[in-house]
């Protein structure tokens, strides 16, 4: 049976135990209960019907998290993972092929990410004030991925994510069109890496799915130093370029 305004809710008999998203009160399986499909939660029939409280306010500083936070835990997680196997396969001769052999690519990415993340960070700081909001690092519930940035602004909230790439400028590839659906595809370096921009829209999803109560409009781009490949796309952007939307953002009436 479908409740409220909204077809992903809806109360049944829940076939496993849970507990209230609401309360936390353990909830039996087979016992009637309300399930949020969107939000992926349970909740009792009591917090179902009980009248919504506003939300409360939560005052934020200028900037909030630190940039490239998570990314550079994953990487001393992995580096100190490999430190640890070679000293211990090898007791005299671990440091020195340490010191021979270099990480991996796949480790050293998360450093080079790191560092995007953390020049991006420092862009969005300098806009920072008393109508810019920066958020850093967020961890999406119920996930382990995370958002890079996010940017609250009197008419817009951006989400962006930060992507480095060294001396691979982005293409804009249109086919089809005629006889065949019209695509857009983002090439870097050659490749196509059009399912960045899918991701980012995710997480612009998400966000807008979760701040269902701001009157904000939402706006996604990925972030790196590249310049706007086509208007059709919200990514990429430079960080000047970004930083800029921002600021016109604000100074609109």
């Amino acid at each position: 049976m479908t409740t409220g305004s909204g077809a992903s809710v809806k109360r049944m008999r829940l076939r496993y135990d849970g507990a209230c998203a609401g309360c936390g009160v353990a909830l039996a399986a087979g016992v009637q209960a309300i399930w949020d499909r969107d939000a992926k939660v349970v909740r009792c029939l009591g917090c179902h019907s009980a009248p919504t409280a506003a939300p409360e306010r939560v005052e934020l500083g200028y900037v909030e998290g630190e940039a490239g936070a998570s990314a550079a835990r994953e990487f001393e997680r992995r580096h100190q993972a490999r430190h640890d196997r070679v000293t211990s396969a090898h007791p005299r001769l671990g440091k020195v092929l340490l010191a021979v052999f270099d990480d991996p690519q796949s480790t050293k990415a998360w450093a080079q990410g790191a560092s995007g993340e953390q020049s991006v960070g420092e862009s969005l700081r300098q806009v920072a004030g008393e109508d810019v909001r920066v958020l850093n690092d967020r961890r999406i519930p119920r996930s382990r991925a995370n958002i890079d940035h996010i940017a609250i602004s009197r008419l817009g909230v951006f989400v962006i994510d930060a992507k480095r790439y060294r001396n691979q400028r982005p293409t804009l590839r249109v086919e089809g069109g005629l006889f065949s659906p019209r695509r857009e595809l983002l090439l870097v370096g050659g490749r196509n890496r059009s399912p960045l921009v899918d991701g980012v829209h995710k997480q612009a999803s998400w966000s807008a799915t979760h701040w269902h109560h701001t009157q904000t409009s939402k706006s996604a781009g990925c972030c790196a130093s590249w310049t706007p490949t086509g208007p059709s796309w919200a990514a990429p952007f430079r960080c000047k370029t970004l930083t800029s939307s921002i600021r016109e953002s604000c100074a609109k009436p």
